[in-house]
């Protein structure tokens, strides 16, 4: 009997029922500030998010759940972490994730483009 990843495949629905509309939104305005993120759809056991972040804005430090990232539009991000550390990631457009850090971290988006991504997280 063949065991099938149903996180897997939850998650590839929720996603590809909002890249399209998710993906004409428009973008987060820089206002020196907040990346913006916007719950899409969420369920008992689900959340689906939309996170966007104008070039320099940043996101709080906080530890995050493990979570199925979409990029739609790529960007350079850097990661602080709670202890100091920093971490430079390049994430391109249309491509996917699995994040499971497990401290506490915050990220600038230093590119000269808007950073749009949509993430899935289990309850």
């Amino acid at each position: 009997m063949r065991r099938i990843d149903w996180v897997g495949a939850i998650a590839a629905t929720c996603l590809s029922t909002t890249v399209v509309a998710a993906a004409h939104a428009e973008p987060a305005q820089s206002t020196g500030a907040k990346c913006v993120v916007k719950v899409v759809t969420e369920n008992e056991k689900y959340l689906v998010q939309d996170t966007q972040c104008a070039p320099g804005a940043s996101s709080p430090m906080t530890k995050r759940p493990m979570r199925v990232v979409y990029t739609i539009k790529g960007a350079t991000l850097k990661r602080t972490y709670d202890d100091g550390s920093t971490e430079t990631v390049v994430l391109a457009d249309g491509q996917t994730v699995i994040l499971n850090i497990n401290r506490a971290y915050s990220f600038k988006n230093e590119s000269d483009v808007a950073y749009h991504a949509l993430s899935v997280t289990t309850k």
